[in-house]
């Protein structure tokens, strides 16, 4: 799960990096981004994501609710019995300093 808040130049190298990590795990996994009211491109770069790659679920808020609400709501449509999540984007230590589709859903 993955929080988001204005991320359109990160969300796609975060999901690159995410579907390679995960794909070494060869188990099935799901990557829900949850867009916490983003004003900038965020909402159409996840949806566009979302619309290639039917493990990735994106939740939309109408407004900035928070990371927290942002992460509850990841928790309650996730379909998994365990979850790990990441911090904002913005928050991870990388070498990255800027900051729906029929698998969309607006809370």
């Amino acid at each position: 799960m993955v929080p988001v808040f204005n991320e359109e130049e990160n969300v796609p190298v975060l999901y690159a990096e995410l579907v390679e990590a995960l794909k070494t795990l060869k188990q099935a996994y799901e990557i829900i981004f949850i867009d916490d009211g983003s004003t900038d491109e965020s909402r159409s770069v996840l949806a566009g994501i979302a619309g290639r790659d039917q493990k990735v679920k994106v939740i939309f808020f109408r407004r900035n609710y928070g990371q927290t609400a942002a992460l509850g709501a990841g928790f309650k449509y996730a379909r998994a019995k365990s979850w790990s999540h990441s911090t904002r984007i913005a928050e991870r230590p990388c070498g990255h300093t800027k900051t729906s589709g029929e698998n969309g859903r607006r809370l």
